[in-house]
């Protein structure tokens, strides 16, 4: 626990404590009527409950539940293109395809598991975004991948606030965390060939950055998304009123396909480079968010993530 919340917590506990005292206190004395005082312990026990809601996991999340909760769903007109234009087709990072080729060659007798597919997909992320920086070079914000950062926000679930929290495996962030700065995440498929495995969790961590950054008044609230196993690569994105389109690639049968792939994601890094760092429609202080994110501690990964 940081610090400073840490020291709120104790500081709040004595003020109870002290006006508990000051009531017991009113009462043995008889210095306050039966009405007032019982007014007053009501309003004292409301203090004493924690200022947030129940946790929720991601991975015990409903579709249609959390897709409503969070205020996205399903564009059944598909009215957004994924086609890329002839700029955006840039070709695959240098040394790409050989670090590919030497990781399939040292683990070609193991089995396809969550482990290869990270190791896979590490090298396309890192030389992805290596590529894009270059090209960039001081022209946007600075960008960097994060892997399981928690990321938590209150919302409405099944008729109760509830604090959602979980962790993607992967976010790409371009400013402040507490801001919710980042316009991509990716949920990790636990095995190859089963890349949909991952869609509703990947649908809630995404539709929970879009919810932040509209509490916050960000310019632009498009978020996108990706499961994956390394080979087949599910993208999604969810355009400012909430709607979400899907585009299915793979990797390793057609090597326009591959590049494709690149293409998507070098466009998404472009985008995130170029987004201004701060809320554009007011000043931050006038928006407000119950938007969290952090590196996992001991204490939450035994206990946040596992109600």
């Amino acid at each position: 626990m940081a610090p400073k919340k840490k020291q709120n917590q104790l500081w709040r506990r004595s003020v109870m404590t002290i006006v508990e005292s000051g009531l017991k206190q009113l009462k043995s004395e008889g210095n306050i009527a039966v009405e007032e005082l019982k007014k007053y312990e009501v309003e004292l026990e409301s203090l004493k409950k924690p200022d947030h809601p129940p946790t929720l996991a991601v991975r015990r999340v409903e579709r249609e539940k959390i897709e409503k909760s969070l205020g996205i769903s399903k564009d059944t007109r598909s009215s957004y293109s994924w086609r890329l234009s002839d700029s955006e087709r840039v070709g695959k990072p240098e040394l790409l395809d050989i670090v590919l080729e030497r990781y399939d060659f040292a683990m070609e007798n193991s089995p396809k598991n969550e482990a290869l597919a990270r190791s896979r997909l590490d090298a396309i992320l890192l030389l992805t975004l290596a590529m894009v920086k270059e090209r960039l070079a001081d022209k946007g914000q600075s960008m960097s991948w994060q892997s399981e950062m928690y990321m938590k926000i209150r919302c409405h679930y099944e008729d109760h606030d509830r604090m959602l929290n979980g962790y993607p495996d992967y976010c790409l962030w371009y400013g402040r965390s507490k801001e919710a700065e980042t316009n991509l995440v990716i949920a990790e498929a636990k095995s190859k060939s089963n890349a949909d495995s991952g869609e509703t969790q990947l649908l809630t961590y995404m539709g929970i950055v879009y919810k932040a950054r509209k509490d916050l008044g960000k310019a632009s609230v498009i978020v996108y998304g990706i499961t994956t196993d390394s080979e087949v690569f599910n993208f999604y994105r969810i355009d400012k009123n909430g709607k979400y389109t899907v585009h299915t690639l793979r990797w390793g049968y057609y090597e326009d396909q591959e590049e494709e792939i690149i293409g998507q994601l070098v466009k998404i890094m472009t985008e995130a480079s170029l987004l201004s760092p701060a809320p554009s429609k007011q000043p931050s202080h006038q928006k407000e968010s119950s938007f969290e994110t952090g590196p996992i501690s001991s204490e939450e990964s035994r206990m946040s993530w596992s109600d």
